[in-house]
């Protein structure tokens, strides 16, 4: 019997009772995941889990990933996509019209429309912003409107941050740590001494489409092969997967 089908006639209530959770369906979701492989996916509060497999899911705001040997995309309704690398466990919400991750362990790709959507990432002893901590004057620009980067944490606990567009706002949990990292910059946060990695944010151009560019990050992490940041001279800011040919079943919680 087909797992997807399964899933796309099982109503929200009944999935609510099975997971012990209710208040965060009642909310209704907050985007869709996109699953590249095996992916188990956990709603707040549950004590168990749901296996996603090269299909489609609503995320509703709280939900947790863990990707073990596939990979995700998240595509939510204010415009933000995340990308989830192999073996990345994040959770993710949505909360004061700011997204809200916690990386856990794994890379995690963003991609902003518009840098008015703020992107909140906890990850270890670290905080993260795609809002500068500085105040900036309003003025007209010609520079991109949209914020695009990368987070990685590796086994050591260090914690790598490439910015490809906009900038990324770090402190620790002490409020010692105050650093912005800029455009084209990749910075490894351990301790209070954050370094600049001498491997720098990379663009590539890549034949998508007429408007397109494919972002990629020096020293791919093999994690997120397969997936980019595409960032098109039109405007457009995401996280796809390198082949836009499936077209996955969808899933509902």
């Amino acid at each position: 019997m087909n797992t997807n089908r399964i899933f796309s006639n099982v109503s929200l209530a009944a999935v609510a009772g099975v997971l012990g959770v209710g208040s965060a369906l009642a909310s209704g979701p907050v985007g869709e995941l996109e699953a590249r492989g095996h992916v188990d996916v956990a709603q707040q509060g549950a004590d168990n889990a749901v296996r996603v497999s090269d299909t489609t899911y609503g995320w509703f705001s709280g939900d947790s990933v863990h990707t073990g040997s596939g990979q995700a995309l998240l595509s939510l309704d204010d415009g933000a996509s995340l990308g989830f690398g192999k073996n990345t466990a994040a959770t993710v919400s949505v909360e004061d019209g700011a997204v809200v991750a916690s990386l856990e362990s794994g890379v995690l790709l963003y991609a902003l429309e518009d840098q008015q959507v703020e992107l909140k990432v906890e990850s270890g002893d670290y905080r993260f912003s795609t809002r500068s901590a500085e105040a900036q004057p309003m003025q007209v620009s010609s520079g991109p409107r949209g914020a695009a980067g990368m987070i990685r944490v590796l086994e050591s606990g260090q914690v790598q941050v490439s910015v490809h567009d906009g900038v990324m706002a770090s402190t620790d949990v002490s409020g010692s740590l105050q650093y912005q990292v800029a455009s084209g910059e990749t910075v490894a946060f351990e301790g209070t001494e954050p370094r600049q990695v001498n491997t720098q944010v990379e663009a590539a151009r890549r034949e998508r489409d007429r408007d397109a560019a494919a972002a990629w990050f020096g020293n791919t992490p093999p994690e997120v092969l397969g997936m980019l940041a595409v960032i098109g001279g039109s405007g457009v800011y995401k996280v796809a997967f390198d082949d836009d040919d499936e077209d996955p079943q969808s899933v509902s919680p």
